[in-house]
């Protein structure tokens, strides 16, 4: 997640995900401590399976805003997208999927086979909770967190398409930190000059 052992690039990387976080902080429900939180624990299990770092912020933004517990949350998806990687099969064949389509997604991007997943049991589900935890016990996926998580993120895939969208174009750039930086910076100018008027 950012890492690498050349220093220049890793500051690099610390400023770019410094500066996105910054912006989902500022456009969003989220706390930047809570997206660490969440990215901290979901990076590690998600970015080797080929999970984006813009992709990793902008859902642990998602979770935040809609009041999902990190340990939970963290779990849950970790736990689900590598089920959706080790048994394709049976769940493509329970939810009524495709499976070379869904295998597709998952080695190309494993969060949109989650998405895929995601929106086949909302729709299959037609809103009914009780049969939404009925395909989630067909799929193996059993537990509060795991409910918590289909349950908001189906009915609010649009804050987690802002929030990716707002992640990716943040980490091509660090402007939105540098611009909090020298606003910081002509505040604290601006008590000085104020202080030394009040002084002389």
């Amino acid at each position: 997640f950012g890492a690498t052992t050349d220093g220049t690039e890793l500051s690099k990387n610390i400023l770019h995900i410094g500066n996105s976080l910054n912006v989902l902080a500022s456009t969003s429900a989220a706390t930047g401590d809570n997206i660490v939180d969440f990215a901290s624990r979901i990076g590690r299990s998600l970015v080797p399976l080929g999970v984006s770092a813009e992709e990793v912020l902008a859902l642990s933004a998602t979770f935040d805003e809609l009041s999902i517990r990190p340990e939970q949350g963290a779990t849950a998806i970790n736990n689900l997208i590598k089920d959706i990687g080790a048994n394709t099969k049976d769940i493509a064949k329970t939810l009524q999927l495709n499976e070379k389509d869904l295998r597709r997604a998952f080695n190309t991007d494993p969060l949109k086979a989650f998405d895929i997943v995601l929106k086949q049991i909302t729709r299959l589900s037609g809103g009914d909770k009780t049969i939404l935890l009925s395909y989630l016990k067909d799929i193996k996926q059993t537990g509060q967190g795991v409910s918590d998580v289909f349950l908001a993120l189906g009915k609010n895939a649009d804050i987690f398409d802002r929030n990716l969208s707002n992640s990716a174009s943040s980490l091509k750039s660090t402007s939105s930190l540098f611009n909090e930086f020298n606003l910081k910076n002509e505040n604290l100018a601006g008590t000085f000059d104020k202080l030394k008027k009040k002084i002389q």
